[in-house]
This record gives structure tokens, sequence and C-alpha cells, in this order.
């Protein structure tokens, strides 16, 4: 499994959990998302399509993130689609222990760029 898969597996898990704690089902979330259908709201939390930051911002709001939690969760979104040295310009504005924190909790093996 390549870097960008692996991001997909660990952001389709995260959001999966987000979902569940907040008691709603795949419907009940695409339904408060403009454009997504349960379908690709599957696909997405398997793993099997990348979250970009686009359709990432509207599902962090229906989810309701804020602050530390909705960094997380773009930065989570901007890897399912570019390759690390891309992500780390992205992630620019966090510090270099929050990006290695994020990269470590997620199992990525490839944190070996220099901080930004």
């Amino acid at each position: 499994m390549n870097t960008i898969e692996h991001a997909r597996q660990a952001l389709g898990i995260r959001l999966r959990a987000l979902r569940k704690e907040r008691k709603l089902t795949c419907e009940q979330l695409a339904d408060k998302v403009q454009g997504l259908t349960r379908s690709t709201l599957a696909t997405i939390e398997r793993g099997q399509r990348p979250c970009g930051t686009c359709l990432g911002s509207r599902l962090a709001k229906a989810l309701d993130l804020k602050g530390d939690d909705y960094d997380t969760f773009m930065l989570a979104c901007a890897a399912t689609t570019v390759d690390g040295h891309v992500l780390l310009s992205i992630a620019g504005h966090m510090h270099h222990s929050q990006l290695a924190y994020w990269f470590m909790n997620h199992g990525f093996d490839t944190y070996k760029y220099n901080s930004p």
C-alpha cells in the first residue's frame, strides 16, 4: 500500500468514527453536505476514494469540527490526494511537532521530510 492509499484508509477510519460519535448514518451525513451522496461517502469511509480539501471542508462543517480537530481533519483530507512534499507545504502553518504527531498517529512511516 502506498502513502496515498494509506492516507485514504486512515481518513476513512477517522471519518466513520466522527460520524458514529455524532450518531449519524451515512445517509444523514451525506444529506448535510451539498453534492455528496451516501454512496460516495461510503467509498471515502472504506478508503477507496480521495477526499480533497473542498469536500473535506464541507464535511468538517457538517460534523461541526473546530480548531485543532478541523486542522487535523483537513490535513488528513489533503493527504488523500497529494504526496508528502506537497502536503508539507499545505501544512506549513502547523508546528513541526503537530505535523509529526499527525503522521505518527495515522501510521505513516514516511515522515522523513524537513519541517516547513
